[in-house]
């Protein structure tokens, strides 16, 4: 809630709670706070607001949506918070990326998953100076000095670090600088897409009233987004981005239901946001369809070196299709043009795939109910794919080779193990090569033994041409996503 003065808070206030009773909520002052934002130090304090029998105290700095706000609009405070986060990340996970066990792919990878994003939250958001640059980018060094390990001097003979310029030859991916400055100009482009009926575009265009104090004025977010234009050669004000593309174009395959979490635990995005995801038990799911990422190295099987897996399913929610159309046009408005560039189901690679005609056309249901219902502009539809491929950066097979570590690596852990605790890895392998393995998306099966990659059609590629050429879905499926709603109502 903003204003321009205290008493506009209080007004504005006393109408949420007066709103809120009748329908049977009721404001909880002890996480309701208010802040004065303000570069004047001797400006009035009033210390806290009174509303009938509630108080709410002013602040200096308060978390919200788990970044920290303060009252002097500084993001040094928050840039250093996430610096220390991320530092806690690295320590969890140090013995990982110094292990031998596991490749230095798969060390950049828990990298990525695992400590950069709990520093790069909210940074689309951030004003950088350099010093804030350099800081980041002594961190980064250090988790890549630990993945890369030392290298041995042509000309000593001996073993010293990497120097930087070195660290990012063997780091193929953008800096985390580069990484920050490329999220800031995507948020920038949503904002300036909204319209000026949304509050966030009011508020990011607006001019408050006054003059910037005496001094040498602080860089500003909008500075920091025209000097990021024109390092990629763009040199105009990044407001006139509105209108510059032609259509909008998402992938979506499933969604999650979101709800509340508490602080604690180790630092993580979710932990950050204050919330957990998860899909209700009701729904249908593609059950083979799975994502597998390294959670832990400790305590499966009490011993000092072990795997754990996390599988997550993805979902058949149709309903998550047409709410996230709606969604584009109320954040952009009425005159954006959708393309729908991914939509797909993964089975076991069957010929009989009904399961992924009745995902293909329910999701189609709620596309039709979009644009005829809720006047979304969707222009194309693609479905994923048109044949199992090359799924990803898994390949085709050795799953457990490509996307983890080799097995053989693994001979010092196994001598460690009982019979019992065998038959329980040999399992969890035997899962994990199975659904990684049978995950494919295609209308057209291949056979990866044969040379020659030999396909055949499955019937789901037949539904899809009976289904153009009509250019009609059958009345059994309308009746099957209505069956489905009433299953997504929880």
């Amino acid at each position: 809630m903003l204003g321009e003065n205290p008493q506009t808070i209080r007004e504005n206030a006393e109408i949420l709670v007066e709103a809120s009773r009748p329908i049977g909520l009721e404001v909880n002052p002890e996480k309701i706070k208010y802040m004065i934002m303000s570069r004047d130090q001797n400006i009035v304090r009033n210390g806290t607001i009174k509303i009938g029998d509630l108080s709410f105290e002013e602040v200096e700095k308060f978390k919200y949506l788990g970044a920290t706000v303060t009252n002097l609009n500084d993001t040094r405070e928050e840039i250093k918070r996430r610096i220390n986060m991320g530092n806690a990340c690295y320590y969890s996970v140090e013995k990982l990326l110094s292990s031998s066990l596991l490749s230095k792919s798969l060390k950049v990878r828990i990298y990525k998953t695992v400590i950069l994003p709990v520093v790069l939250y909210g940074c689309e958001t951030w004003t950088l100076s350099l010093r804030e640059e350099q800081r980041l980018r002594v961190l980064e060094n250090k988790v890549l000095r630990k993945i890369f390990g030392v290298k041995r001097d042509e000309v000593t003979e001996e073993w010293r670090k990497l120097h930087n310029a070195e660290l990012h030859a063997l780091y193929t991916s953008p800096d985390i600088i580069r990484n920050i400055k490329s999220r800031r100009l995507r948020w920038a482009g949503h904002v300036a897409r909204m319209g000026e009926s949304r509050n966030a575009y009011r508020v990011l265009v607006g001019r408050p009233e006054g003059k910037r104090p005496l001094g040498r004025p602080r860089r500003r977010w909008e500075d920091n987004i025209k000097m990021d234009l024109r390092e990629v050669g763009y040199d105009v004000q990044f407001i006139f981005l509105e209108g510059t593309a032609d259509y909008l174009a998402i992938n979506h395959y499933t969604t999650w239901l979101v709800g509340s979490r508490p602080d604690e635990g180790n630092p993580s995005v979710f932990r950050d946001m204050g919330i957990s995801i998860h899909g209700a038990k009701n729904w249908p799911k593609s059950n083979t369809s799975v994502w597998l990422s390294v959670r832990t190295l400790a305590s499966t099987f009490s011993l000092n070196v072990q795997l754990q897996f996390e599988v997550f399913t993805l979902k058949v929610t149709p309903t998550g299709m047409r709410k996230l159309l709606n969604w584009i046009r109320q954040q952009y408005g009425d005159h954006w043009d959708i393309f729908i560039t991914e939509n797909g189901f993964a089975d076991s690679g069957q010929l009989h795939d009904v399961e992924r005609i009745n995902y293909l056309a329910v999701y189609l249901v709620e596309i039709l109910r979009a644009i005829h219902l809720d006047k979304s502009s969707v222009i194309g539809y693609t479905i994923w794919s048109l044949i199992d491929n090359f799924e990803w950066s898994y390949g085709y097979n050795d799953v457990c080779n490509g996307l983890l570590v080799s097995l053989t690596r693994f001979k010092p852990v196994f001598r460690q193990l009982t019979a019992q605790h065998i038959i329980r890895v040999k399992f969890l392998l035997k899962q994990l090569i199975f659904n990684f393995l049978s995950s494919k998306f295609g209308l057209y099966h291949v056979d990866f033994n044969d040379p020659q990659r030999t396909r055949t059609p499955k019937e789901s590629s037949y539904f899809v041409r009976n289904l153009t050429r009509t250019r009609v879905i059958p009345d059994e499926f309308i009746l099957a996503d209505s069956v489905l709603q009433d299953q997504e109502k929880i």
